[in-house]
């Protein structure tokens, strides 16, 4: 036998309306495909780039490359544009995220593509005369060029035989740099992130030659005597070593006297002694801020200890 016919209320509530079935329930919708966004990037057509690709039209047409050839792009063999302190603050500020954020990827791909590096940062460094600007930007180039897996560090062998020191001098600011100027929880990020890339760098020579003197035996100066005595009677060539270098500093010490000029300073107070430990303990620091109630350590019932107690 065939179903009865439907009644006015079956009807209304049916699938005639879409909404229910004959029992009064709703029915569920098929699930709906998110939609595709697809968005126009520095004036280019919609179907040439997806959020986050650049294409070539992207790059020619984008403002910071207008800028790139008006001011640093030359072609091999010609001297670096002139140097614009304003150009490198703007761009700071603008692309590489001004220290209130990260950098946005497609901004610092951009530069790198640029080879804003190469031509205009590191040609236009200076030790004496470069802002903190200008030494957190090479950070950030550099980090860029670890991210995408590049050579980071060919741009300052290109200069290292002509200038052996300016690498040198380039890494005596970025150890500097937080006494400069306070930096913000995302430079400092940056500049850590730097010197993992330098301690794991350690293969290349002119990285090596700056990077190991801070993690060598003067920073053992700071260890409390007792703790170094201790240290030192567990390995005899250690302890001999270390004997050579105070042999080393007192000798220097009596020259200096002797000579009457610049004051000697100890090797406690050095920064291949003391640089690594500062940069332990503000670090330790910036975690008891984030967490709070930590004891300096960032982990509860942990509290950190003086110099004295390293």
């Amino acid at each position: 036998a065939g179903k009865p016919p439907a009644t006015k209320r079956q009807k209304s509530q049916g699938g005639d309306t879409g909404g229910r079935d004959n029992r009064g329930v709703t029915a569920k919708e098929p699930p709906r495909k998110a939609a595709t966004v697809v968005g126009a990037v520095g004036g280019s057509k919609p179907d040439e780039v997806r959020r986050g690709v650049l294409t070539v039209s992207t790059i020619e047409s984008d403002k910071l490359m207008q800028t790139a050839a008006r001011v640093w792009q030359r072609k091999a063999g010609e001297a670096p544009g002139a140097w614009e302190e304003k150009v490198a603050t703007d761009i700071y500020s603008a692309e590489l995220g001004g220290g209130r954020r990260s950098p946005t990827l497609q901004r610092v791909q951009l530069l790198e593509i640029s080879q804003y590096l190469e031509q205009y940062l590191w040609p236009h460094f200076s030790a004496a005369d470069s802002s903190a600007t200008h030494v957190l930007s090479i950070v950030m180039m550099v980090n860029e060029k670890f991210r995408e897996g590049v050579d980071a560090w060919t741009p300052f062998h290109a200069s290292h035989a002509a200038h052996p020191e300016k690498f040198a001098s380039f890494f005596r600011r970025v150890m500097a740099v937080k006494s400069e100027r306070a930096l913000t929880v995302c430079e400092k990020t940056a500049h850590l992130i730097f010197l993992i890339h330098v301690f794991q760098s350690l293969e290349d020579e002119m990285v090596r030659a700056v990077a190991l003197p801070l993690v060598s035996l003067p920073l053992w100066a700071n260890l409390s005597p007792g703790r170094l005595t201790l240290e030192l009677s567990k390995n005899a060539q250690l302890e001999k070593h270390w004997r050579y270098l105070q042999k080393k500093e007192a000798k220097a010490a009596k020259a200096a006297a002797k000579e009457g000029g610049a004051p000697h300073v100890p090797l406690r107070e050095r920064p291949e002694a003391v640089w690594l430990p500062a940069l332990v303990d503000e670090f330790l620091k910036t975690c008891e801020g984030a967490l709070g109630g930590t004891g300096g350590t960032g982990v509860p019932g942990v509290a950190r200890g003086g110099r004295g107690g390293r």
